[in-house]
């Protein structure tokens, strides 16, 4: 786990969500509070972007 140490809370997010989104078919219910969804909407609205996560856009 103390490879995960120094991840953003953004990155760590995205890879929660990855790994949940591989088990959907085995889940059969999930709530999501309000409170919790709040909590991760507003760590993904303040992640600041890491420099690999960048990519130039085409012009």
């Amino acid at each position: 786990m103390t490879i995960y140490r120094d991840l953003p809370p953004g990155v760590m997010l995205g890879l929660a969500a990855r790994e949940l989104a591989g088990k959907l078919d085995t889940i059969e219910h999930l709530n999501i509070t309000p409170d919790l969804l709040a909590t991760v909407l507003g760590e993904f609205r303040n992640a600041q972007p890491t420099p690999t996560a960048q990519t130039a856009l085409p012009r």
